[in-house]
């Protein structure tokens, strides 16, 4: 496994049975200063894995902090940000459904905070950062991008700072 493409990856991608009931917590995934980050870096993975929790979960460096292809999961206080060398595009993507982000930080993302893909998804509380305040860095807090009309969540007293609010969701 490419431990520099991909942090920890929990459940298997490939496996037609699924795992459930992981619980990280406390993990951190750094990389060193200046290295270069393989295309596609991803910090944590939940490949195949439902009903699980993820707590105080640190990420830095790696082109996505938190990648979820599965659903029934738990985010708390959860953070990935970018470092001075390296840049994280997007720093919540969520492929998997109804998944749950409580007091979780998306800080410094390049192009999104939270990349919404399935239905179910609730944020609550927490705050996006963008990296420069009161510009318009291109990045977006809060992308919901379902493929249908309609987003079935909740998203409540979540902080944004930065960034033009027209980038806010």
């Amino acid at each position: 496994k490419d431990h520099l493409r991909d942090g920890v990856v929990v459940g298997s991608p490939t496996s037609a049975w699924g795992s459930a009931q992981h619980n990280l917590r406390n993990v951190e995934v750094l990389r060193t200063p200046g290295t270069a980050l393989p295309a596609g870096s991803r910090g944590v993975v939940i490949a195949n894995s439902t009903d699980g929790t993820c707590i105080a979960t640190i990420v830095q460096s790696a082109e996505t902090s938190f990648h979820t292809k599965s659903g029934g999961n738990q985010f708390y206080s959860c953070h990935g940000w970018s470092s001075a060398t390296s840049i994280n595009h997007t720093t919540f993507l969520d492929e998997g459904g109804n998944n749950d982000y409580y007091g979780c930080c998306a800080d410094s993302p390049s192009l999104y905070g939270w990349h919404i893909k399935q239905w179910n998804i609730r944020i609550i509380g927490g705050f996006s950062l963008q990296p420069v305040p009161a510009s318009d860095n291109l990045a977006t807090a809060i992308h919901i991008d379902c493929g249908g009309p309609d987003f079935a969540g909740v998203i409540a007293n979540h902080f944004i700072q930065g960034g033009a609010s027209s980038r806010w969701m």
